[in-house]
């Protein structure tokens, strides 16, 4: 059974508000379990919640200004991926980072597909040749010559 973590839950009274956010979760269908250790609330969820349930949980996160709505997205199935998934909704980037996007799809980034390199990675090698280069330099304008070398081969420090 899934658990999700919510730190340091911050309520906006200490009565009203602190009850309306415990029986919120509790009329949280998929809600099966909510437990209390240290600083934070452990929800155990059913593996496959319904999509008012995910749709529940998506606006607790965000009413309470919960970190950790990445948890979330361990949710996404297929019968849930066009609504859940969507980058034009609110959550989408809370809840799934910076993962490239198709209409109907979630693709993990280039860097995590096998075989493939990072995007742009070519010009990472570059700007790391380039502060290595720079701060190896004896040049007294070492920042000129950093840009100035845009291969590692270029670097006076690499022909030792």
């Amino acid at each position: 059974m899934p658990t999700l973590t919510l730190k340091q839950v911050m309520f906006y009274s200490a009565g009203a508000d602190e009850s309306a956010f415990f029986h919120f979760i509790n009329s949280i269908k998929a809600v099966r379990r909510v437990e209390g250790v240290g600083d934070s609330i452990l929800l155990h969820v059913a593996p496959r919640p319904s999509q008012e349930s995910l749709r529940d949980l998506i606006a607790l996160f965000r009413r309470y200004d919960i970190a950790g709505m990445s948890q979330l997205a361990s949710f996404l199935t297929d019968s849930n991926r066009r609504w859940f998934a969507d980058p034009k909704q609110f959550w989408h980037r809370k809840v799934f980072g910076r993962f490239l996007r198709t209409k109907d799809s979630l693709s993990a980034p280039p860097d995590r597909q096998p075989g493939r390199l990072p995007y742009n990675s070519s010009k990472i090698a570059a700007k790391e040749a380039m502060i290595s280069c720079s701060a190896e330099s004896s040049n007294s304008r070492p920042l000129m010559r950093a840009r100035a070398a845009l291969r590692w081969s270029e670097c006076p420090a690499s022909r030792r």
